[in-house]
């Protein structure tokens, strides 16, 4: 299937991935996307020159269960946190359960692991989570900043540590960060008044103009009718007065 002479470096072929580590003298092959049809018998070995290769058969089973969800997205603010959960199959209910983040090598990395229930563990803005009960592995990511977006999986580790050992990554995460909208600027009080001020000021002026307009409109009335109106008063008068001297 893959197969490689590099040493301490991920080498991808299609869904694999194989990591040949000469610290801990072990090598580990990923297979991504996995089907049912994936399940059988593999071979590890080690292609020794001018010696007969030593093959380790490997046993792998699939499982399809609908209860888990194979990827999900989330969105988070920076400055905030993000609550991460994982449904795990059943068979896995004894297995240590991590979240680990994917790398550009194709590996993917993390620091610790939850190995008892219900039990919080913190590891630096990680707070991770178990209940197995539920079969429900829950991850808290803190202090968020803009580096923390990427690609993440949730997954559970078998007797990693001996040589049949075997890790099972069972949801992608798929982590996305944005920053707070900031709110429109609210208008400060004082500024509200001021116009408030400003157009009762026009109003009032706009008053005081139209009524001193409408006095000088008064004064310069017609001449004619200013006399015929000041001849009537006087015939009033001589009529009042005549009306007067003959009581």
């Amino acid at each position: 299937m893959i197969k490689t002479g590099v040493k301490n470096e991920w080498i991808n072929s299609g869904r694999f991935s194989l990591f040949d580590g000469t610290r801990a003298a072990q090598f580990w092959v990923v297979i991504r996307e996995l089907t049912v049809e994936d399940s059988g018998t593999y071979q590890c070995a080690v292609d020794i020159k001018e010696q007969q290769d030593v093959y380790t058969p490997v046993e792998l089973k699939v499982e399809e269960d609908q209860v888990y969800k194979k990827s999900v997205s989330v969105t988070g603010h920076v400055g905030g946190r993000v609550n991460i959960s994982c449904k795990y199959l059943q068979s896995n209910g004894s297995d240590p359960n991590f979240l680990c983040r994917m790398m550009g090598n194709g590996g993917c990395t993390y620091k610790t692991s939850v190995k008892e229930s219900r039990r919080w563990i913190n590891e630096g803005k990680l707070s991770l989570h178990d209940d197995r009960a539920k079969q429900i592995f829950t991850v808290v990511i803190s202090s968020l900043t803009e580096g923390d977006s990427g690609e993440y999986w949730c997954g559970a580790e078998s007797d990693w540590t001996s040589d049949h050992g075997y890790k099972v990554f069972i949801t992608q995460i798929k982590v996305q960060m944005f920053y707070h909208s900031s709110p429109p600027p609210a208008f400060p009080v004082s500024s509200v008044v001021t116009g408030v001020s400003v157009a009762v000021l026009l109003l009032l002026i706009g008053l005081l103009f139209f009524i001193v307009t409408l006095r000088k409109r008064n004064k310069t009335q017609d001449p004619d009718r200013t006399q015929g109106q000041s001849l009537r008063d006087d015939c009033v008068s001589v009529v009042v007065y005549e009306a007067i001297k003959e009581d």
